[in-house]
C-alpha cells in the first residue's frame, strides 16, 4: 500500500520540496485545451532548483488527457563514492 503525500499543482510548495530532495516522483498531466491569458513565465518557467528525472510511465486517457510520471533517479551505489 502507498504511504506517502500528494500535492496536486505545481505551486511553492512543490519547489520547497524538489528543493530539499523530498519529491521523489512527479506527475504531469496533458490536458488538450488552454483556458485564460498567461505568458510562458506563468506557466512553467520559474527560477529555482533543477532536478534530472526518468520518465517511468505514460497513461493516455479516453479524454486525449496526457499523464506523465517521472520519477528522481535511484541514489543506490552513489552515496559510496563521496
Amino acid at each position: 500500500m502507498w504511504s506517502g503525500s500528494a500535492s496536486y499543482g505545481f505551486g511553492q510548495l512543490s519547489y520547497a520540496l524538489l528543493e530539499h530532495g523530498l519529491l521523489d516522483e512527479l506527475r504531469l498531466w496533458i490536458h488538450p485545451l488552454f483556458v485564460g491569458r498567461a505568458t510562458s513565465a506563468d506557466l512553467l518557467f520559474r527560477p529555482g532548483t533543477t532536478a534530472q528525472l526518468e520518465h517511468a510511465d505514460t497513461l493516455t486517457l479516453n479524454t486525449g488527457t496526457v499523464i506523465l510520471t517521472y520519477r528522481v533517479p535511484s541514489r543506490q551505489g552513489k552515496d559510496n563514492d563521496l
